[in-house]
């Protein structure tokens, strides 16, 4: 059993006893699965390259870290949506620098910009043609976004989970981080009308969901900010 810590350690007034997580286990009964459960307490894990490059870019804690990790199951029943937002988390999301490494592109320079070696942050929060959409949606959404959009909340999202528009920031956030990373993949250029094409599409999906789960309540109140937004009309 070699190094087994105290908690884990046999019993002196019983040899036949090992403590796992607390709990005696006669050690004639200890299973597989017990053996592998002291190993994996041995094991120190390396943090996720990404999570240690980002990290120190914007002064991130565990807790924020934790908050980007439970975040898509808060703000989305859509599963492309959902599984976006892990792959941006994992750092899985690409510009076109490692797209054309992966033989997916032929150019590995930002297609609006021309900028050599395009990478993700570049296109979310460098590219001057995106930073231009980027000012449409802050006027746009103002009632949502009521101060101008950090580089932390435009490449991974809010991570202030006392911010009273904490949800519908995340999920318009999301929308649009999704819709200019597949304009980006398709050599679209991402216009404002396209963009709000989407934030409706993906309402549209999220309605129908609610409303064979009989929760259309909680999607409009999730979605009221953004809804009232749309409803007055949106400067093009």
């Amino acid at each position: 059993m070699g190094s087994i810590k105290h908690h884990e350690k046999l019993d002196i007034d019983n040899p036949h006893l090992i403590f796992i997580e607390d709990k005696p286990i006669n050690i004639c009964k200890v299973r597989c699965r017990d053996i592998y459960k002291l190993l994996l307490k041995n094991i120190k894990h390396e943090m996720q390259p990404f999570r240690s490059r980002i990290t120190p870019t914007y002064n991130l804690t565990d807790n924020n870290w934790t908050a980007l990790y439970s975040t898509p199951f808060l703000l989305t029943t859509s599963t492309k949506l959902r599984s976006f937002h892990i792959r941006l988390t994992q750092g899985l999301l690409y510009g076109n620098k490692h797209l054309n490494k992966f033989g997916y592109k032929e150019d590995s320079n930002c297609q609006l910009c021309t900028t050599p070696l395009q990478t993700f942050q570049h296109l979310m929060i460098e590219c001057p043609i995106i930073l231009q959409l980027w000012k449409k949606v802050e006027d746009g959404f103002a009632n949502v976004f009521e101060a101008p959009l950090s580089n932390l909340e435009k490449e991974l999202g809010c991570v202030d989970e006392n911010d009273e528009c904490y949800i519908a920031k995340n999920l318009l956030l999301l929308i649009i981080r999704k819709y200019i990373y597949h304009c980006n993949l398709d050599e679209i250029t991402p216009t404002f009308a396209g963009l709000i094409s989407k934030v409706r599409y993906y309402e549209r999906i999220e309605y129908d969901i609610s409303a064979r789960n009989d929760s259309v309540e909680r999607h409009f109140s999730k979605w009221e900010d953004i809804l009232n937004s749309l409803s007055i009309g949106i400067p093009t």
